[in-house]
């Protein structure tokens, strides 16, 4: 199937070939659509891409949550719901720092799988008191994967 991970027409699609072709509602989401502009200084940076960041790196959290979590609560499903985030969010870079918020918007709402170790009580908190807190009594779990630097098409 193709789709757009920024149409909400594109969840409920999946939703329904997922129900068609396997007579299921998925128990597990890995979102790992993205998007990255070319590095440069943050006042450069175009307004089509900011808006882009936010609408490829934020928005399908939020669609994936409104579209699938209903399901998994109305149906009893201890559904698992994984993002890629990214290392910049914790480590941002001076020519990627828009990526960097906008991944760090998805840290914001996770019960965090770390790459590396973080003794930062802060965004334990601020991680913790997300999705993962709101829908732990459903045994919906969520987490965070936040790779570091790659050389990739991207």
């Amino acid at each position: 199937m193709t789709g757009d991970v920024t149409s909400e027409k594109t969840w409920h699609d999946a939703l329904q070939a997922s129900q068609e072709c396997f007579s299921a509602i998925p128990d597990t989401i890995i979102n790992c659509a993205g998007f990255v502009y070319l590095g440069q200084s943050p006042h450069t940076v175009p307004s089509e891409d900011f808006d882009r960041l936010w609408q490829v790196n934020v928005k399908p959290l939020y669609l994936g949550v409104k579209i699938i979590v209903p399901h998994w609560v109305n149906n009893h499903i201890s559904g698992h719901f994984i993002t890629i985030g990214s290392i910049s969010s914790q480590r941002p870079r001076p020519s990627t720092v828009w990526y960097g918020a906008s991944k760090g918007a998805l840290d914001t709402v996770y019960c965090i799988t770390y790459t590396e170790r973080l003794v930062q009580s802060d965004n334990v908190k601020q991680a913790t008191e997300g999705l993962a807190a709101a829908y732990a009594k459903d045994g919906i779990r969520f987490n965070i994967v936040r790779p570091s630097i790659g050389n990739t098409p991207m």
